[in-house]
């Protein structure tokens, strides 16, 4: 009885992954569509704002007790690279095919134990070294240098990989610190803070004339407050398939995402993957679940 209710939690902690990737989909589709007339600054304001709705409780849950911590430099930090992340994940996302960025974006695993050797002296593996070696080549084909259909804002999606992966190594030490409703209530309120520091020094009444000029504007709102839930649904659901089922066995099923928003290019933008693309792509993701599978975690 007992082996039956811990494979059920597996099973439901797989269901929240997969879950969490199609609301995770949702993100950088809303962001391509609100692209064609709104910043890259605008877009990651008005998300962050939106998103903090179903989260934003917590900040008063405890009152400023909730707040106090030993570790706000480390924190600060997190919530730097996190932002620098979303914010160079929507810039590509603007700028190349959905499912390229959507997958670069996802190689965080590829460079977590790099970030987390160079840092903190963890030893890498030999199969982890396999892993790394395999997941560089598919990024290769994705990137595709020195060839005419190389673009560069790719490279605005690889560095969004390379700072979440920061964020997640800050994270991973911070939660033997300190309380997860700690961390999120301190993501909310800098994502709210850096949100509205890049948005006070850009043109942000040309991004409102732009907004007003569309033939219908109302129904962007509609496509910001989905973002929003989007973004409160995929932390919800992926914080929750992790407490239920161990990291290395639930974060492959992250990649159910890539399909959603190669699917969802092809549907809303009629993007379709070359073959390159499409090859590359397996190969990281083969990649970066045999890191996961075989990193502690």
């Amino acid at each position: 009885m007992r082996q039956m209710k811990h494979h059920e939690h597996h099973w439901a902690g797989y269901l929240c992954m997969i879950l969490s990737s199609l609301a995770g989909a949702i993100i950088p589709t809303t962001v391509k569509g609100l692209s064609f007339f709104l910043s890259t600054v605008m877009i990651y304001f008005l998300t962050r704002l939106f998103s903090s709705v179903g989260l934003i409780s917590l900040v008063f849950e405890k009152g400023k007790a909730s707040l106090r911590t030993r570790n706000f430099l480390q924190i600060f930090w997190m919530t730097f690279f996190y932002n620098a992340a979303t914010v160079y994940y929507f810039i590509a996302v603007s700028h190349i095919p959905l499912m390229n960025a959507s997958l670069l974006f996802n190689t965080a695993p590829l460079y977590i134990p790099l970030i987390a050797s160079w840092t903190i002296g963890e030893k890498i593996s030999h199969k982890i070294w396999f892993g790394i070696s395999i997941s560089f080549v598919g990024v290769m084909l994705i990137l595709q240098p020195g060839m005419d259909l190389f673009n560069p804002y790719a490279l605005f999606a690889v560095v969004s990989g390379i700072f979440m992966a920061c964020c997640q190594v800050l994270n991973r030490r911070l939660t033997a610190k300190e309380p997860a409703s700690l961390l999120v209530t301190y993501l909310v309120l800098f994502s709210i803070f850096f949100s509205f520091l890049t948005v006070i020094f850009s043109d942000w009444k040309g991004d409102i004339s732009r907004w007003l000029a569309q033939s219908d504007p109302w129904i962007w709102i509609g496509v910001l407050i989905l973002s929003g839930l989007a973004s409160w649904t995929f932390q919800i659901l992926r914080t929750h398939a992790v407490r239920l089922t161990k990291v290395g066995l639930v974060m492959p099923f992250s990649y159910f995402g890539v399909l959603f928003v190669a699917i969802s290019g092809w549907i809303f933008f009629k993007q379709v993957p070359d073959l390159y693309s499409i090859i590359g792509s397996c190969i990281v993701i083969v990649g970066c679940i045999f890191i996961l599978r075989y990193r502690k975690t």
